[in-house]
């Protein structure tokens, strides 16, 4: 039976270092740091391994390699036992100087025993109560692990932790007690070199099944956590949908509000749409009323010239008319490059005439390249209510209002104010407030659907505050380049 020692217990130094290698998926970043393979892990697999290779030399060496199988199991049991108590409690540096120390101190007294000490029964409950004491420790550590997340690893762990304690307490009592009186002897073959080969055996197995457990829980818990994951991203795409549905129902609903904000404000657009509409149609009247009256004395460059003024005044009529058409557009449109300098223009344009009854006189400065990303629609209706909220104080004398943009980092502000009556911040917070269904204020007098569109495009709206000036400021994000990939 000697002759099988080497080769089996090799063997199984080679399943340990399987064992070690074949866990290195438990590395994985999605573990927590206390449970993936570590160092631990690996420190126990190969003292493990190594207390393998002493008893596979014991037949070729000597006895003397039993007491260095001894100190590896013990160095598996400690790597193994840190690896536990990291998976409650964080290891900290000094509880990691002083598990290492213990242990260096219990193998040299081992050592020293070994070389000085003859009594065989001492040092068998030495290495016996060590080694109690260290899988008790491990025993302490899985309990508390398993209160945490039960695990049927943890379960084989603990069952195996029980089966090497009681292992070596049997085989220390039948070394200590001469075999008791020879009742582990069957037959010739159970020699007591037989013997001890056979315990031996069951605990380097029972060792195995510890670390193939402790591994193993590593891996139990990376599937746990990517069905966790997968779990997660289904209800991920579940909410994005919802999300989705519930962003697309507010869009539609800030288009019809925005159109309702237009619609009480289109007799001042009408009024000024007229207004416009009128000089260039006069002007065609009278180009053509001198051309019917002249055309036999108008020689050919005059007869050009007319013709070219009236074709001056209908594109200016044309282009009035795609001007104001915006106003009466109500699809969703979905967010795009729009010129905010040339936005403000038309606003000023279509509200020009109730600007002159109201008595105020515009004065407007605004960088050309200035662009934002959003819905035109719904930016126009914001930027008009704004304006209206303003206009709409009255005021006996002739006010002066300042449109400026000022760009910067990511973001544009756009401040519109002017030199007449204070805006007090009680009544900037009733105007920003939402309606009731029943309430007299219309939306040209309340901000509440503008700071809503604004809000909804990422920006923001405030009261603007300045020496003899009161006004409102807009900031809202620069269109970029990169938004044309999004």
């Amino acid at each position: 039976m000697i002759e099988i020692v080497p080769p089996l217990y090799f063997a199984m130094a080679s399943l340990f270092l399987g064992l070690t290698l074949a866990a290195i998926p438990a590395r994985n970043k999605r573990l927590l740091p206390h449970e993936r393979m570590g160092l631990f892990g690996v420190f126990g697999g190969l003292a493990a391994a190594a207390a393998c290779v002493c008893i596979a030399l014991v037949p070729l060496f000597g006895r003397a390699l039993l007491a260095f199988s001894t100190l590896f199991l013990w160095m598996s049991f400690t790597a193994t036992g840190l690896r536990v108590h990291a998976w409650y409690q964080p290891l900290t540096p000094r509880f990691m100087r002083l598990s290492l120390l213990a242990l260096l101190l219990a193998i040299t007294l081992m050592l020293a025993q070994f070389f000085t000490v003859q009594n065989r029964d001492a040092r068998v409950i030495y290495q016996l109560s060590v080694s109690l004491l260290l899988l008790g420790w491990m025993l302490y550590g899985l309990r508390k692990v398993r209160r945490k997340s039960p695990s049927l690893q943890l379960n084989l762990m603990l069952v195996a932790a029980v089966a090497l304690m009681l292992l070596l307490s049997v085989w220390s009592w039948t070394v200590m007690s001469g075999n008791a009186g020879k009742l582990l002897f069957f037959s010739e073959i159970f020699s007591e070199e037989s013997l001890g080969f056979s315990m031996r055996l069951f605990v380097v197995s029972a060792l195995a099944l510890m670390l193939i457990s402790a591994n193993g829980y590593g891996l139990e818990r990376l599937v746990s956590l990517n069905l966790a994951v997968t779990e997660e991203k289904a209800q991920s795409d579940h909410l994005n949908q919802q999300l989705y549905k519930l962003i697309n129902e507010k869009n539609e609903m800030l288009q019809v509000l925005s159109f309702a904000a237009r619609s009480e404000n289109l007799p001042t657009i009408m009024s000024s749409l007229a207004h416009e509409i009128n000089q260039p149609l006069g002007a065609i009247r009278l180009n053509l009323d001198y051309l019917l009256a002249e055309e036999a004395t108008l020689s050919a460059s005059q007869r050009e010239e007319l013709l070219q003024q009236l074709v001056k005044c209908s594109n200016a009529t044309t282009q009035v008319v795609q001007d104001f058409r915006r106003f009466m557009e109500t699809h969703v449109t979905p967010p795009v490059k729009v010129n905010l300098s040339g936005l403000l223009s038309d606003l000023v344009l279509a509200y020009r005439t109730e600007l002159n009854r109201q008595n105020v006189r515009v004065s407007f400065h605004a960088d050309q390249a200035i662009a934002v990303r959003g819905d035109p629609v719904q930016l126009e209706s914001a930027l008009s209510g704004t304006l209206m909220y303003l206009v709409k104080r009255n005021s006996p004398n002739v006010r002066h209002m300042q449109i400026t943009t000022q760009c910067s980092g990511r973001f544009v502000y756009l401040h519109i104010f002017d030199d007449g009556l204070p805006i007090t911040a009680e009544d900037f917070a009733q105007a920003m407030a939402r309606p009731e269904l029943n309430s007299t204020p219309h939306f040209n007098q309340s901000l509440w659907l503008c700071r809503v569109i604004i809000e909804h495009h990422g920006g923001a709206l405030s009261l603007l505050e300045a020496p003899g000036h009161a006004g409102i400021s807009l900031h809202l994000p620069l269109f970029e380049e990169d938004d044309d990939d999004a």
